[in-house]
């Protein structure tokens, strides 16, 4: 073969192969998505409360924070914070369970913003941007999460099902 073309098929067969490269390591996982699952609810010391289930990923850890919306509210998209539960992080294919007071409200349902940790490749190199905008080592440590979205539970009401009361003695 000729020089120039050993060249083109080696251009070739490196551009086919970062390619590839760049599939495996900044693919998604469309199918891979975080789930708030309504557990049951209780009644503790009189009040009302509502556990829940945040599963995150399988292939990515999660940072959510809670928030209840009311009927009134969910075309608008204005939540208010959910009172007893502090942002968290999930690990991937991890689940989390937590317990939030029942709002006043007879129907509402609870929204979690979620973002996703970043993939290895893109968070290194987001990092390395950091530290020489900062002018410090310190950004190399940090994770890095992607902007988030919302998801949401089922609508809840506030009546408890007979299955949560007090077994008859």
């Amino acid at each position: 073969m000729k020089p120039k073309r050993k060249r083109r098929w080696l251009l070739g067969v490196v551009a086919v192969g970062a390619g590839v490269a760049g599939f495996v390591f900044f693919r998604e996982y469309p199918k891979d998505v975080p789930r708030l699952v309504v557990l049951r609810q209780e009644q503790v010391d009189g009040q009302k409360v509502v556990v829940f289930r945040f599963d995150a990923p399988k292939h990515r850890g999660a940072m959510f924070a809670a928030a209840i919306q009311n009927p009134s509210t969910w075309n608008e998209g204005l939540m208010e914070p959910a009172d007893g539960i502090a942002p968290g992080y999930v690990k991937a294919g991890q689940s989390t369970e937590f317990r939030i007071p029942a709002p006043r409200y007879d129907v509402w349902r609870l929204c979690c913003a979620v973002a996703y940790e970043k993939p290895v490749p893109t968070a290194v190199l987001e990092r390395v941007m950091l530290c020489w905008r900062r002018k410090s080592f310190a950004p190399l440590r940090w994770h890095t999460f992607s902007s988030e979205f919302y998801v949401q539970s089922e609508p809840i009401t506030n009546a408890l099902p007979k299955t949560a009361d007090a077994p008859a003695k």
